[in-house]
C-alpha cells in the first residue's frame, strides 16, 4: 500500500518532475520569473534610452551592475552569509579587474546620486519601524551603544590608518570617520530581515539597535565635516 510504504523517489526523479510540470514549480518558477523580468525591463530601457542601454553606455553599465550584484547577493545566501558581502565583492569586480570595465561606464555623478538615494531609503524604513515605548524603556542602553562603539571604531580605524598605510593623522581620522558612517548601512539590513522574522522583537533589541545606528551615523557625518574643515582650514 503506497500509503503505508510510499515510493522514494531519488534527486534526480525530483528534479525531472519538476521540469515537467508547466508552469514550473519553485525554484524553477522563480529563476524563469526574474529572468523574463530582467529581459523586459532591459527591452524598456533600451526603447526609451537608445545607445545609452547599448554596450559601452551608461544606462547598460548600470543595469549589469544591478543584475549581477543581486546574483552575488543570492548565492550569499544559499551560503548563509549576508547577501551585502556578495554584492560588495561582485562591485569591487567590477571596478578594479582588468577588462571588466561595465561599472567604468557609469557616470561618477549617478554613482554619488546612487548612494545618497540608498541611504535616505534605508533611513526612512528605519523610521517607519522604529517602536518608540521600547526606545524609552532602553534610553541607558541605547547612550551606551551610541558613544562607545563610535569611539572605539574611531580610535580603532584611526590608528590602523596611520600606522599600516602610513597616513598623516588628520587623514586618517578623517577615513576612520568615513568607515563608521558606512558601518550603519552594513547593520541595517541585517537588523530589518531579523525584525520581519520577529527575533528580538519582544525585548526591543532591534529598535534599540535601530536607533542607534541612526545616531551614530549622524555623529560620524559630524565628525567627518569637522576634520574635513581642519584639514582644509590649515
Amino acid at each position: 500500500d503506497e500509503s503505508v510504504f510510499p515510493i522514494k523517489t531519488t534527486k534526480r526523479e525530483e528534479f525531472l518532475n519538476c521540469l515537467k510540470t508547466c508552469p514550473p514549480i519553485p525554484p524553477f518558477s522563480t529563476i524563469c520569473a526574474l529572468t523574463l523580468l530582467v529581459v523586459l525591463i532591459y527591452g524598456t530601457l533600451w526603447g526609451l534610452t537608445g545607445p545609452m542601454a547599448l554596450p559601452g553606455g551608461p544606462i547598460f553599465g548600470l543595469f549589469a551592475l544591478v543584475v549581477v550584484c543581486y546574483l552575488g547577493g543570492q548565492f550569499m545566501r544559499i551560503l548563509k552569509l549576508p547577501t551585502l558581502i556578495g554584492m560588495i565583492f561582485i562591485g569591487f569586480v567590477l571596478r578594479n579587474v582588468p577588462r571588466i570595465d561595465v561599472a567604468k561606464d557609469i557616470p561618477q555623478e549617478w554613482s554619488a546620486n546612487i548612494r545618497n538615494m540608498a541611504l535616505v531609503i534605508v533611513f526612512l524604513q528605519v523610521g517607519l519601524l522604529l517602536d518608540t515605548d521600547a526606545l524609552k524603556n532602553h534610553k541607558s542602553t541605547c547612550s551606551k551603544l551610541i558613544l562607545i562603539p563610535f569611539i572605539a571604531e574611531l580610535i580603532a580605524a584611526g590608528l590602523s590608518a596611520h600606522y599600516l598605510f602610513h597616513m598623516p593623522w588628520k587623514w586618517s581620522f578623517l577615513m576612520a570617520s568615513m568607515q563608521s558612517a558606512i558601518a550603519p548601512a552594513i547593520v541595517l539590513p541585517v537588523v530589518l530581515e531579523l525584525q520581519k522574522k520577529g527575533i528580538g522583537v519582544t525585548t526591543g533589541i532591534p529598535t534599540v539597535v535601530i536607533a542607534v545606528c541612526g545616531i551614530d551615523n549622524v555623529l560620524a557625518l559630524s565628525a567627518f565635516g569637522m576634520i574635513l574643515g581642519v584639514i582644509f582650514d590649515t
